[in-house]
């Protein structure tokens, strides 16, 4: 596995960072709503981390990861590492989960709360931070229909944001 780390500025005056793992679906139905609700949970995080840098870390896979790093990036001062699998199976996406699951302060999951649809998901990634009590912000998204690219909808759910420990 790879990790890419593209620094920012530091200094011994500056807060110590806060790294935001993100983890979420590929495929997202009504992006619009899935926006507003990532950029509600980014600013509760800082409401409640006030003044400190952000790190996103991600594996940046197309999606979620790279929608919430697209937002975090631009807030001042923020800035991405990137966890990076390698090769495209479960297990790569699982080792890469792992070493963010080990290197965050709070994770956001853009996710319909289903169960899992193969090892290395979102479902296994939330239920792991949940068994730590890792911070999370859950922001409620459609996926994609088992085996199929055809995107779902949570109807009125879409975009809305659940907060755990934070």
């Amino acid at each position: 596995m790879n990790e890419v780390a593209f620094a920012g500025p530091t200094g011994s005056n500056m807060l110590k960072p806060l790294r935001i793992g993100v983890t979420g679906h590929r495929v997202l139905a009504d992006l619009e709503l899935v926006r507003a609700g990532i950029d509600q949970s980014l600013s509760r995080i800082e409401e409640c981390h006030p003044g400190r840098p952000l790190v996103v870390v991600s594996s940046h896979a197309e999606g979620t990861d790279r929608l919430v790093t697209e937002i975090v990036l631009k807030r001042p001062g923020s800035r991405l590492e990137a966890v990076l699998p390698e090769g495209n199976c479960e297990e790569a996406y699982a080792a890469a989960n792992d070493r963010l699951l080990e290197k965050i302060d709070v994770l956001v999951a853009v996710w319909d709360g289903r169960e899992a649809q193969g090892r290395g998901g979102t479902a296994e990634v939330v239920a792991r931070a949940r068994a730590c009590h890792l911070p999370l912000a859950w922001v409620h998204a459609g996926n994609r229909k088992p085996g199929t690219v055809e995107s779902t909808t949570l109807g009125p759910e879409q975009g809305r944001v659940t907060f755990e420990n934070l």
